[in-house]
């Protein structure tokens, strides 16, 4: 069944989008391209930072757990699929730090 590789969703006969020669539903597309900030909700159209596959305005781009602010060069740990800074992550539990993904660094659009 030719479906959408995010959702499964059935897309026969239906629009679709191409990503990575994988076919997507419109809606998974545009959730996944959108330029609307995660939190605020803003449309970005520049200055924003996409990280685990949300978009950010400078505003909003801060530690999900002391509300530090980032930047792009903020070495940062996926806290569900929520940025966390390097100090909070360092003063977690050893068994929820295993559990982070590794450091990672944003792009900036």
């Amino acid at each position: 069944c030719f479906q959408c590789s995010l959702c499964s969703y059935p897309l026969h006969n239906l629009p679709y989008q191409v990503s990575r020669n994988q076919p997507i539903c419109e809606k998974c597309y545009s959730e996944k391209h959108s330029n609307n900030c995660f939190m605020c909700g803003q449309v970005q159209k520049s200055h924003c930072v996409r990280v685990f596959n949300k978009v950010w305005c400078a505003e909003c781009y801060m530690c999900t757990l002391c509300n530090k602010k980032l930047t792009t060069k903020s070495k940062i740990a996926n806290f569900d699929s929520k940025p966390i800074c390097k100090k909070c992550c360092e003063k977690m539990p050893k068994e929820l730090k295993k559990r982070l993904l590794s450091w990672s660094m944003p792009s900036k659009d």
